[in-house]
């Protein structure tokens, strides 16, 4: 009896069991619980599908954000930065590698909020190390993303304080006159004390490489005590007659199409010294990419006197979708603005106002083109999104209003006005508020402006008609300085967005026409990069670092053509015999 009762429990626990499957089951068809997954199914398949779209909407904005921040934090793991104190890898002080991934809202606030998880940092404990006040010394920044090829960044740091360095021992450099050097170098020339009252009072020249001393690799001491008799008969001082100096030095380890520089010391006999700074560029193609848009924070020169150093930025890597020119021209009998594919096809006019619609500049992230626009008589500044829709004025005054251009973050719209008799620079925020004036200059005009790379400075063209010159200064008028000492005429600067290069159009004593000059910000490696045959002007670097864009006169029309960054393959993009295409920019927008 007792087995019998066992077995009548043990069904009727079956029984429950199975039936409680049953019920619970049916419970979560009818409160849809399946229904959800099926959703997150339908929304993952969304994501997938949004990434090749090149349009889009409110809804892909979010699917496409949250994509791209799972791939992003899925990448951060397999992202290496090794960060060098002056050298490369081979030769440098290593630092560190850096975190990736920290976030960046300055990063998101120009490129969007993809690449709010875009920003490094490292701390590094300098220990014995011991800077000099005023010295000047270089970081070396090795990036490798995923899929990508490595990237090198070099960023020069000037410490504050004042240098021990002497001006009274003089030293001057003969060879490399060039900055494209080869694989070994030839370094000379002459140096002396001019305090000296027996003989050059010279004992040593030190050679370095891309450090100061303590810091630099040592490639050598120069051999010093040629004779130099004109050097002394220059100077009227027979204690300079044995001044020269000279020596070749073994570069061949550096990487080709790499920048690096050369540091010089006259050592005097009592231990006190001059220093000689010369940048170089080694011969050949680049094997690493310099072209990312990639910040490092401004800030180091005052971290170096701390005991420990932050170094920090964000580093991204634009997928780009979307790559057109905008320019203005005349092709419909009055002057609008237009965009183009890079070959010139597809060709969009994106204004028609009744005045004339000029000066297209696109911002960093490709959405908006400030331009000026003549509205009832009176330049005025404009903006609008880049397929030419949304359209705004932003300035109202009586005055003429022209060549506005971005600040590197967006922010702010920089700008000239003809005032008083002149041109005088002006800045304003991207929605027209909180207008500015920046120059007070009577002597000569002051437009042209172009915002620098990821520092609240604004380069742009001074002077008076046929002597024209670049300067630089901060957005708030202050600490004006001149870019390039070299006499010729300079006019229309812009900038690299990785802040590699500064584009111009100059004029040599020798030329008849302005033709395209490309430089380094600190006025190095300056190159021509067109023919003295007719007018070249208004050269713009795109985005990418691969090409420039840029107007050709012909007779009495203007016409755009494109060139690659060294110069290379130019070609005539918009054509027009009976109309002009002039003042190009890019539209490069990542989706």
């Amino acid at each position: 009896m007792k087995t019998i009762t066992l077995i009548v429990i043990a069904l009727f626990v079956i029984a429950i069991t199975v039936f409680g499957i049953v019920f619970f089951k049916q419970i979560n068809k009818e409160v849809n619980i399946p229904d959800e997954f099926e959703a997150e199914s339908e929304i993952n398949q969304q994501q997938i599908t949004s990434n090749d779209e090149t349009s889009k909407n409110t809804g892909s904005e979010t699917t496409d954000s949250q994509t791209s921040s799972s791939s992003q934090s899925a990448d951060n793991d397999n992202i290496n930065i090794e960060i060098y104190l002056d050298g490369d890898k081979e030769n440098g002080i290593y630092i560190g590698n850096a975190e990736y991934g920290v976030t960046s809202n300055e990063a998101a606030s120009i490129y969007g909020n993809d690449y709010l998880n875009s920003g490094f940092y490292l701390q590094w404990n300098k220990g014995d190390y011991v800077f000099e006040p005023g010295s000047i010394h270089y970081i070396f920044f090795y990036a490798k993303l995923p899929g990508e090829d490595e990237i090198l960044i070099r960023k020069e740091i000037k410490l504050q304080g004042i240098p021990q360095a002497k001006e009274n021992i003089r030293i001057y450099l003969e060879t490399p006159s060039e900055s494209i050097v080869e694989k070994e170098i030839l370094i000379s020339g002459w140096a002396t004390d001019t305090n000296s009252s027996s003989g050059t009072n010279i004992n040593r020249m030190e050679i370095y490489l891309d450090g100061p001393r303590g810091f630099g690799k040592f490639l050598g001491n120069a051999e010093y005590g040629f004779e130099r008799g004109d050097v002394a008969e220059s100077f009227g001082n027979s204690n300079y007659t044995n001044s020269g100096f000279r020596g070749t030095f073994d570069i061949s380890g550096l990487e080709q199409g790499s920048k690096h520089s050369i540091y010089i010391y006259a050592i005097t006999n009592s231990d006190e010294y001059n220093l000689y700074k010369k940048n170089i560029t080694v011969k050949g193609q680049a094997g690493a990419k310099t072209d990312a848009n990639i910040f490092i924070n401004s800030s180091l020169e005052n971290d170096f006197s701390n005991e420990s150093v932050e170094i920090s930025g964000w580093i991204v890597n634009m997928d780009y979708k979307v790559k057109r020119i905008v320019f203005a021209s005349n092709k419909n009998g009055n002057d609008d603005i237009f965009s183009s594919n890079l070959d010139g096809s597809d060709l969009k006019q994106l204004t028609d106002s009744p005045g004339s619609d000029l000066y297209p500049c696109v911002s960093a992230d490709g959405e908006k083109i400030v331009y000026s626009s003549d509205v009832k008589g009176m330049w005025q500044i404009m903006i609008m999104n880049w397929d030419g829709t949304d359209k705004k004025q932003l300035t109202f005054n009586n005055e003429r209003n022209g060549d506005p251009a971005w600040s590197y973050d967006g922010k702010q719209i920089y700008f000239e006005r003809f005032t008083e008799g002149d041109w005088e620079l002006y800045k304003m925020n991207s929605d027209g508020s909180d207008e500015q004036r920046l120059t007070i200059n009577p002597f000569a005009h002051d437009w042209h402006p172009f915002g620098y790379y990821n520092e609240n400075k604004i380069i742009y063209e001074s002077g008076q008609v046929g002597s024209y010159d670049l300067f630089i200064m901060n957005d708030d008028g202050t600490n004006i300085k001149k870019m390039l000492d070299i006499a010729f005429e300079k006019r229309v600067p812009s900038m690299s967005k990785n802040g590699g290069y500064i584009i111009f159009q100059g004029r040599a004593k020798e030329n008849k026409f302005f033709n395209i000059y490309i430089m380094e910000p600190d006025g190095e490696n300056l190159k021509r990069l067109t023919e003295d045959s007719t007018e070249h002007g208004h050269a713009i670097i795109s985005p990418d670092n691969q090409f420039i864009v840029f107007e050709v006169l012909f007779g009495t029309r203007k016409q755009i053509f494109i060139m690659n960054l060294d110069g290379s393959e130019k070609r005539q993009v918009i054509a027009g015999e009976d109309y002009s295409a002039i003042m190009p920019d890019f539209i490069y927008i990542k989706y």
